[in-house]
């Protein structure tokens, strides 16, 4: 009964975070209220402030939710470099093409209320600090599926790599780019993913 319980609050939970992202995204943060929240998930007035009971805790909840759908598409995008290689420079081309397409397609919604957070996180630190961890596990993930390329400084590569990706992200969703083809893509890709690597003729600045 207690795993009912618990079960069903997580499930709520997760309604709520996915109705704030909702939003976010279909009316802008403005919009983002407790009541709005309660209102378009369905539940009486009130029921949301059990799990986020102030707007910092409601915004959390909206950003936990968003990097939990990009982490999904991230792993679905990624996978295939996580299994036993070997991996070849084309595979990783290709699966990070397939992440920026699944993200402005299938996680539209998602980019458009990530980008929301990421201004209003200039003025919440605790907001801040969870995009920073997020981009974090971006670049450890960068790290591990860009051994192909050999990178000579693998940090500072998967940084400004997970920075460009990010930005191609949200200017083909916010920018509407929809004119922008796979192939045009998978060729910007294809120069983003050899920061670092042998053939390029990018190098770390060290103070």
């Amino acid at each position: 009964m207690v795993e009912s319980r618990q079960r069903r609050g997580g499930e709520r939970r997760t309604k709520f975070g996915e109705t704030a992202v909702e939003i976010i995204a279909t009316q802008g943060l403005h919009a983002l209220t407790h009541r709005t929240v309660d209102e378009t998930a369905g539940y009486p007035p009130g029921s949301i402030n059990y799990y986020a009971p102030t707007r910092s805790r409601l915004l959390a909840l909206a950003l936990e939710t968003v990097h939990a759908q990009l982490q999904v598409i991230a792993l679905e995008s990624f996978g295939p470099l996580l299994t036993p290689g070997p991996h070849t420079p084309d595979d990783v081309v290709e699966c990070g093409t397939q992440f920026v397409e699944l993200s402005r397609t299938q996680g539209r919604k998602t980019v458009t209320a990530r980008h929301a957070l990421l201004i209003e996180a200039q003025f919440h630190p605790d907001l801040a600090e969870m995009i920073e961890a997020h981009r974090q596990e971006l670049v450890h993930l960068s790290v591990a599926v860009g051994a192909p390329f050999r990178p000579e400084h693998p940090e500072e590569a998967a940084n400004l790599v997970v920075a460009l990706m990010d930005g191609l992200v949200q200017q083909l969703v916010l920018g509407k780019l929809d004119t922008v083809t796979r192939p045009m893509v998978k060729m910007a890709m294809s120069h983003i993913c050899t920061i670092g690597s042998e053939t390029s003729q990018w190098t770390a600045i060290t103070p």
